[in-house]
């Protein structure tokens, strides 16, 4: 059996040579493991997915790739080729206590979402539990996931060029970073809102959260005249709103809350992923809005959105001023301080001029369109 250890970039994969394998492993960017090396990690991959029931059996080649080191985790892909078959797997891998329990829990809440709901934008997963990682110099436990590979998807990041514009750069690793056409990165936002809406629970509330496009949450796979987009995992799957007392009007406003909450998330990104907070430019609202009706109304054609009686959503969003739009953000602005204390001044600098984007966007809403559907 033949294995071979990468680092995976847009100019093609690098294979990892002696000198390099005896690095030190870095948790991240600034910070080495104690005693782990490089090969540590990949043999530690190896052997995990290798007692699996994943892998083909014999096993001809086995190829592993670090292909992320993340906030959170580190992120390899495993290639395996035997027995005439060829299957590709993600694996993460948490160090610390706190990110292991993190990393269970996105194994549960992915698999509870996909046996619940039949449309497939998130990945399969097949296992998640401790492992060791060891060498002379000592051991240590750790929590590696294994889920399906999303074949062909790239992350993708906003990026500005001197004059300020925005456009979104594709990180293909297969062929080379791009900037997508305008339309595509549009695409990617109203695909985007229409899959956390379409996630979304109108009867508890419950919803994807937290979600980050500087974590890679959301990829894409470009096609001809298409734009697939996917979701690479679910963090938790909770409400965001409680109400003191049962009353019919909640499920309408906990829906606003969440488009609301939505419509911010959507438009904060970081530089390249790790630096300055980015804020999206007011040509990505519109999209956004568009996803989440488009999502509303397949989730009214299933029945999902029953129990929800007054004036239909468009007319009743339409209904709002700028200043209430503004009042109803105050509590989230709240969560927003505490949540993410690095994203809190670009979101406080941009709120008023969002919440004018944002009712905008929604007057320029089409009723007729929509009526039939919700």
């Amino acid at each position: 059996m033949i294995v071979q250890y990468f680092f995976s970039s847009s100019e093609g994969d690098v294979l990892l040579d002696e000198k390099t394998l005896v690095r030190p492993f870095l948790l991240n960017p600034f910070e080495a493991h104690p005693f782990l090396t490089l090969r540590d990690y990949f043999q530690c991959i190896e052997r995990f997915i290798l007692e699996t029931p994943l892998c083909p059996d014999p096993a001809e080649r086995i190829m592993i790739r670090s292909e992320k080191h993340g906030t959170l985790y580190h992120v390899a892909s495993v290639e395996i080729t035997g027995h005439g078959a060829r299957k590709k797997f993600a694996v993460s891998t948490a160090f610390s206590e706190t990110k292991q329990e993190l990393l269970l829990r996105e194994h549960e809440t992915m698999k509870y979402l996909n046996q619940r709901f039949s449309f497939r934008y998130l990945p399969e997963v097949y296992q998640a539990s401790e492992t060791l990682c060891s060498n002379a110099q000592g051991r240590e436990t750790v929590v590696m996931s294994v889920a399906e590979w999303l074949e062909g998807y790239h992350e993708w990041h906003l990026t500005a060029d001197q004059d300020g514009k925005q456009a979104v750069l594709l990180w293909d690793m297969e062929k080379g970073n791009r900037k997508t056409s305008p339309e595509e990165g549009r695409s990617i936002f109203r695909e985007a809102s229409k899959i956390l809406t379409l996630y979304y629970d109108p009867a508890t509330y419950r919803q994807i959260y937290p979600w980050h496009h500087a974590a890679g949450d959301f990829v894409v796979k470009s096609a001809e005249n298409t734009t697939e987009v996917r979701l690479t995992t679910a963090r938790n799957y909770l409400p965001l709103i409680f109400f003191p007392k049962k009353a019919e009007s909640n499920r309408v406003t906990a829906l606003v809350a969440f488009l609301l909450n939505m419509a911010v998330q959507m438009r904060l990104d970081k530089l390249g992923g790790v630096g300055e907070p980015l804020w999206a430019q007011e040509e990505f609202m519109s999209p956004c809005v568009e996803g989440f009706f488009s999502a509303l109304q397949t989730m009214k054609a299933e029945g999902r959105l029953d129990g929800m009686d007054g004036p239909d959503f468009p007319s009743l969003l339409k209904r709002f001023s700028p200043e209430e739009l503004h009042r109803l953000y105050a509590p989230l602005m709240d969560a927003y301080r505490e949540e993410n204390p690095s994203d809190f001044p670009v979101v406080e600098k941009n709120l008023e001029r969002h919440v004018m984007t944002l009712w905008q966007t929604l007057q320029a809403v089409d009723e007729g369109a929509l009526r039939g559907g919700l």
